[in-house]
């Protein structure tokens, strides 16, 4: 955070060029034009002038005491004291060990949760549903999901969607990825329908560089309409095709012509740049009530799926990150906060 001189620092260029701003044309005329001909000089200075470069009597980090009394101000004294005096060799503080495993408490608000999903008849058009009440099922007691729960034609609009390209396929996809791994071969999920899912993913377009693949839909060329390059779409879009080339390492992905462990690679790479950017930086979509959940969904994925486990880790540390902004930034049940994007329907 920056002292309390830096603060005013800023305060003071704000309120300078804003007054500067406001006047127009109308206002002082002694500040100088950037773009006009120096008065002494008779010569226009242009690129090839010779820059200033004497030491300033002020140092960057004190301005000049007129400057806080045109604010109405008391300029400091000297350099902030922090009031901090703190020994760099000093151990770390005698905190209470972390607990292993999840507590109970935790435990059962989760079996809360899938109980109150699981009291929905099950539907078997809806991925997360149909995760939710094979959870139930292995780990509630619940009845088992039956065979060929799901229905052949349940995803039709979803494959349809991804082979046009169409935005926030990406989404879609990432549904499909965990219904994958989580259902494996349970007879819920017809194998039909499961070699359909595999097809589907396996001709998506995982990257904005990849060639876009001639294809037509009622008579006209498909157009990649997808949206790559926000902070969630960038993880999105890496998870599934990490995942996929984890699960199908063998398998070509048509849209490139390259394997899947080609392209479990090439995901790795950018997955750990994100996290890293993540971790560094924080989040260009920060407190975001729509787009957190939509970096929470493929961490989640890759900690619960990923056989990295460096991956699984770090994905394992942004989302505590994540979390951690969650329980700063709500008070009474309100995210109230600035947030890097919204929308007035969330």
């Amino acid at each position: 955070m920056p002292s309390p001189v830096l603060r005013w620092m800023f305060l003071v260029l704000a309120s300078t060029t804003l007054i500067a701003t406001a006047c127009g044309d109308d206002g002082p005329t002694d500040l100088p034009d950037a773009t006009t001909t120096d008065p002494g000089s008779g010569t226009d200075p242009g690129l090839d002038a010779v820059p200033d470069t004497t030491t300033p009597d002020v140092t960057p980090d004190t301005p000049p005491s007129d400057a806080f009394e045109d604010l109405g101000l008391d300029a400091p004294d000297g350099p902030e004291d922090t009031g901090l005096d703190v020994d760099p060799d000093l151990p770390p503080p005698d905190l209470d060990p972390v607990p292993v495993g999840i507590p109970d408490w935790q435990r059962a608000r989760q079996a809360d949760f899938l109980t109150h999903s699981c009291a929905i008849p099950l539907n078997g058009r809806n991925p997360m549903h149909l995760l939710a009440h094979l959870a139930c099922a292995r780990r509630l007691g619940f009845p088992e999901v039956p065979a060929d729960a799901v229905p052949l034609d349940a995803f039709d609009a979803v494959f349809e969607k991804m082979y046009r390209l169409r935005d926030t396929s990406d989404f879609d996809a990432t549904r499909l990825i965990n219904l994958l791994y989580a259902v494996d071969d349970h007879p819920a999920l017809p194998v039909a329908l499961r070699t359909r899912i595999e097809d589907a993913l396996l001709s998506f377009k995982y990257w904005y560089s990849d060639p876009t693949p001639e294809r037509e839909h009622n008579g006209a060329p498909v157009i990649d309409n997808m949206w790559y390059w926000s902070e969630n779409h960038i993880l999105i879009f890496r998870t599934v095709e990490f995942l996929m080339g984890q699960r199908f390492p063998d398998r070509i992905f048509t849209v490139t012509g390259q394997t899947g462990a080609w392209h479990r690679d090439r995901a790795r790479t950018e997955i750990l740049k994100w996290l890293e950017e993540r971790a560094r930086w924080g989040f260009t979509e920060w407190h975001s009530d729509v787009y957190y959940n939509w970096d929470m969904n493929p961490l989640i994925s890759l900690i619960e799926w990923c056989e990295d486990a460096e991956i699984a880790h770090r994905a394992a540390m942004v989302l505590d990150l994540f979390w951690l902004d969650v329980a700063l930034h709500v008070h009474r049940g309100n995210f109230g906060a600035t947030h890097g994007r919204s929308y007035i329907k969330d």
